[in-house]
């Protein structure tokens, strides 16, 4: 079946790399071990894919991403030559959050309880990014801009007026 085929052709490349070394032909494996946490995470997705609608599926889809975004974080770390690392270690949580929202969206039914580990993992990832990025002084913008946006939610700004004629609704609403 697809899982067959997969491996299938997983063991084949991985046969013909390791073959190509042992014949002394240049494979530089610093280059293509994230290759290694790709193909697995390629899979997962593959799965969801061909199993679609079955119960429980969409969970792979949590690993799948993870394991996609941190091969393309090594990757680019390989190419950089590890120059940005510092600056983009905020992928090591914002991957797991990614998995959460793709299992959100990509899965069959919403459960939405999926959601709140996925915004705070990329609140964890944003706090991280604003540590790392600049030397760090972006925390007193984020913290206003946080403050602003959690009053914001709460209907800080609007009059007391508004905010009374919105309760009386929901309190008319309830009868």
């Amino acid at each position: 079946s697809n899982t067959r085929l997969f491996f299938g052709i997983f063991l084949i490349i991985t046969g013909v790399i390791l073959l190509l070394n042992q014949m002394g032909l240049p494979v530089d494996f610093g280059y293509f071990w994230p290759f290694f946490i790709l193909v697995p995470g390629l899979f997962f997705w593959a799965l969801y894919y061909t199993k679609r609608g079955q119960s429980g599926i969409s969970g792979v889809l949590i690993p799948g991403t993870i394991l996609v975004v941190y091969s393309l974080y090594f990757f680019f770390n390989q190419i950089t030559d590890y120059r940005y690392a510092s600056e983009t270690s905020f992928i090591f949580t914002f991957g797991i959050a990614l998995g959460f929202f793709v299992m959100y969206y990509s899965g069959g039914k919403k459960n939405r309880r999926v959601l709140i580990p996925a915004w705070i993992l990329t609140a964890i990832s944003i706090i991280i990014l604003l540590g790392t990025v600049g030397g760090g002084n972006w925390w007193p913008l984020f913290l206003i801009l946080l403050g602003l946006f959690l009053l914001y939610k709460q209907n800080f700004f609007k009059s007391k007026s508004e905010n009374r004629a919105k309760k009386s609704n929901q309190g008319n609403e309830n009868l």
